[in-house]
């Protein structure tokens, strides 16, 4: 819950908004928020100042091939000599969809505590020489932890390992395999242009993240009954806080000290925090209850509102309420 917040790290928060997060062309940007992506940049920003070394680190994988990181990948290309990539795969949810076929804990490199893909980046900086190259070596989606470390064994170092060297494209993608040429030239489905207004050569001029909860144990179940017991309990506890706070003998309270943050009964985010700020109280309201697409094909009872529903996004313009 929010007492157990990540720790903030102004000074990285700021050289990833100026550097990676400014030269990605991604609307959705969260993804940067990260820690290993400020460990990159930290380290980064060592070896550039010290003007040649080696960065060595086993992280997430989804930097290599995620929308929003194209301006880190962008980056990672100008700040270093040579970036050698061991992908060992292992996103369970995403890798699982490509031939339909489940992937399972004994696919991921470290097991159930890291459901998604690993990577480990060599990035070598050179005072000398203005080469810059994008090294890979991939291991087969499918290869299951001991595959994955006999390859890595058998290799002994990176020049054990059969890599081809990358080509990203203008956009800063690593991965173009099976990627058409002619991809700049199609109609694309959005834009922030089209969004705002601004041009019409876009297929949809409207478009949403979709309905972001913060609390999606409380709000989605295959039982309605369930979502609405659950909705009423905690709305119980968030009109109670309400009346606390607005009845509070100082003005100056740490808030998340002062709420409860028991989880069986409410789960709080910043945007219910700042309802209950406001002395917004919350109401059932039966048409709130929608059915609702949890996961592809998966159909659950969401209950949604102004207040419980952390983000609606476009949702109540696209479906009224």
């Amino acid at each position: 819950n929010d007492n157990n917040k990540n720790r903030k790290y102004p000074v990285m928060d700021k050289r990833v908004a100026e550097t990676y997060s400014k030269d990605s062309i991604a609307s959705n940007k969260n993804d940067l928020i990260d820690p290993y992506v400020k460990a990159f940049r930290y380290a980064s920003d060592k070896i550039i100042a010290n003007g040649e070394g080696i960065v060595c680190m086993v992280t997430n994988n989804g930097f290599l091939d995620g929308i929003a990181f194209d301006g880190m990948r962008k980056h990672l290309m100008q700040d270093f000599s040579t970036v050698r990539i061991i992908d060992l795969k292992g996103n369970i949810r995403k890798d699982s969809m490509r031939d339909g076929i489940p992937l399972g804990e004994e696919h991921t490199v470290f097991g159930l505590g890291a459901m998604v893909g690993i990577s480990i980046a060599l990035c070598e900086k050179k005072r000398e020489g203005k080469d810059h190259n994008i090294e890979y070596w991939d291991t087969h989606f499918r290869s299951k932890r001991v595959e994955k470390f006999a390859e890595l064994e058998s290799a002994q170092t990176w020049f054990g390992l059969p890599s081809r060297m990358l080509q990203p494209n203008a956009k800063n993608v690593w991965l173009t395999d099976g990627m058409a040429d002619d991809w700049d030239s199609l109609i694309p489905m959005g834009s922030k242009e089209g969004k705002s207004g601004i041009g019409t050569n876009v297929l949809f001029g409207i478009y949403t993240l979709g309905i972001n909860t913060n609390r999606d144990r409380w709000v989605y179940n295959f039982s309605s009954e369930k979502v609405e017991n659950n909705v009423k309990r905690m709305i119980e506890t968030y009109n109670y806080e309400v009346f606390r706070y607005a009845n509070r003998e100082s003005t100056k309270v740490d808030l998340d000290v002062f709420l409860t943050n028991d989880d069986t009964k409410i789960s709080w985010s910043s945007k219910l925090k700042e309802c209950l700020q406001r002395g917004m109280n919350s109401s059932f309201q039966k048409f709130g209850m929608r059915t609702s697409i949890y996961r592809p094909f998966c159909n659950m009872t969401l209950y949604t509102d102004e207040i419980l529903t952390h983000r609606r996004g476009q949702f109540p313009r696209i479906f009224p309420l």
